[in-house]
């Protein structure tokens, strides 16, 4: 879902069970060590790149 741009954090964290967005949040920095934004913009990035 976070590779889809179309769908906001607190959409995505509400859609995978969450009622709250800092919590999805907390979790996600906990296991992946980068925050969803991050993830988000460093994925667009690296597409970018591979599309140039």
């Amino acid at each position: 879902m976070l590779l889809q741009k179309d769908k906001s954090i607190s959409e995505i964290a509400a859609a995978v069970g969450y009622k709250s967005q800092s919590k999805f949040t907390s979790a996600f920095r906990d296991i992946f060590q980068i925050l969803p934004t991050a993830y988000q913009e460093q994925v667009s990035y690296t597409n970018a790149l591979a599309n140039a």
